[in-house]
Parts: structure tokens; sequence; C-alpha cells
């Protein structure tokens, strides 16, 4: 999907790129569906997308360590992504029904790929700000 081709082709993300790639892993990947994404990256092509100065902050914050399915989320728990974003899973019906990431709903989870496990959002989900250091 676009995500994957985003992480692929993104300047200065290489390195990500390559550690996804070559079995640097495992990762758990919240990937959002195609349109969400176009939406919130302003639409345009894909390489209008690749000159945005903040979209290794947005792929980013999609990307985790370590396998995650579906069976070991539950309400209250924290994921960190690759760039220190804090995720917070949730669900919207008891017990494990309607399940999100920083309130942005699931859609298909638990779908494994040699390198780890992605489910897909409907949504993007936004890095956490960064701080600034005072001298």
């Amino acid at each position: 999907g676009l995500f994957g081709e985003l992480v692929a082709r993104a300047p200065g993300f290489e390195e990500v790129a390559q550690a996804i790639d070559g079995g640097d892993g495992p990762f758990t990947v919240f990937a959002p569906q195609d349109t969400e994404l176009l939406q919130a990256l302003g639409g345009g092509s894909i390489d209008d997308m690749l000159q945005l100065p903040y979209l290794q902050a947005i792929l980013a914050c999609h990307i985790l360590r370590g396998r995650i399915p579906f069976e070991a989320l539950y309400s209250g728990r924290t994921l960190k992504a690759i760039d220190g974003t804090v995720l917070m899973v949730t669900f919207l019906q008891w017990p494990r029904g309607g399940p999100c990431i920083n309130e942005v709903p699931g859609g298909h989870m638990d779908m494994y790929c040699s390198n780890g496990i992605l489910h897909s959002i409907k949504g993007v989900l936004m890095p956490a700000p960064r701080s600034h250091q005072r001298k």
C-alpha cells in the first residue's frame, strides 16, 4: 500500500526501511489506510508526499519494535513507536470490540509478515511533539 511505498522511498528514512526489509525485526506496524494517509498528507502525487518535511515523523510513529498481536492488546496498554511517540490502546466495546490506537479506530488486525505483524488503522497517528531543550 501507500504507507509501505512511502517508508521504502522517504528521503532520510533509508535506515528504517532497510531494517524493516532486512530482517532487523520483528516490527509491528499500524498502517493507515491509503485514503486516510492521502488526506493527511495533502493528497497529490507520491513525489509530492516524499517532499513533505514532516513525512519521516508521520511514518516513524506508526512503527514499533517487536511483534505485538491483537491478543496482546488491552485497554490502557501503552506502546512506544520507534520515534518515542507513546501509543495508547483502548477498546470502544467491552471486552475487545472496536480497538483504537490513540483514538484512531483499528481496521484489519494481525496480518502476519515474515518481518513482524501489520495492523491496518482507519486514520493517521500523529507524532509526539518534540521537546525543545532550553540552554
